[in-house]
């Protein structure tokens, strides 16, 4: 047998060994290779089930929100609201969010105050970062116009976002100041209201009302 016979022979043997080995191998753990393939096969069905699914229940939510808010610019409340008091037990978490919050808003619109504090309520205790903060400023307002008493239920918590890294860092302040006003505390409600007219960073209209106000606070203390 020449060198080249003998190389080829070697190598028919190792091949023979490697397919021996194999044999065994998958004798003894093939079934786990098959069970552990089935379930990323099925893990991948799975998946690709549930992002489908979600995605339609998505387009099917945003439908739903969309259509609850035309419904009220047409003055369509009842209709409206029907919409979205669903929406707030079922949806996903940000259309619940935003449907829960759309609702609040809708109620305390139409003269429903107490349903809307309850679902503001709601908001805060769920913490969200983005509609939490809204929705303190908005029971803010609606407790401005009760009372001071009731204003007070909430001010701890108004307190907590009129910080300046928060983005409703400029609301917060105009309605404390409008507490201070609501107090009589006018040299306060003037710093505040002087100090908002002055931030390049708090939005136009914000800027004129704390402007106005600033005026009006500096006739009331001279």
């Amino acid at each position: 047998m020449d060198q080249h016979q003998q190389s080829d022979f070697l190598q028919d043997i190792e091949a023979d060994i490697k397919s021996e080995r194999y044999r065994v191998l998958w004798a003894k753990y093939g079934k786990y290779v098959s069970s552990f393939l089935t379930i990323i096969i099925f893990s991948a069905g799975a998946y690709s089930f549930y992002k489908n699914h979600q995605y339609k229940k998505t387009r099917q939510y945003s439908g739903q929100f969309l259509e609850a808010q035309t419904l009220i610019d047409q003055g369509k409340i009842e209709n409206a609201l029907a919409l979205l008091k669903p929406m707030v037990r079922s949806s996903t978490q940000l259309y619940k969010n935003m449907s829960k919050f759309l609702l609040a808003t809708t109620l305390n619109a139409t003269g429903k105050t107490d349903e809307a504090i309850a679902e503001f309520h709601q908001i805060i205790e769920e913490k969200d970062f983005f509609f939490k903060p809204l929705a303190i400023i908005r029971m803010s307002y609606i407790y401005l116009d009760r009372s001071l008493d009731d204003v007070k239920k909430i001010e701890s918590e108004l307190r907590s976002v009129a910080q300046k890294e928060s983005f409703v860092y400029h609301l917060a302040q105009e309605v404390l100041a409008m507490i201070a006003l609501k107090e009589e505390d006018y040299v306060k409600a003037s710093s505040i209201f002087l100090e908002l007219s002055q931030d390049s960073s708090a939005p136009v209209a914000l800027r004129s009302r704390a402007r106005l106000f600033s005026q009006d606070m500096a006739c009331r203390i001279h």
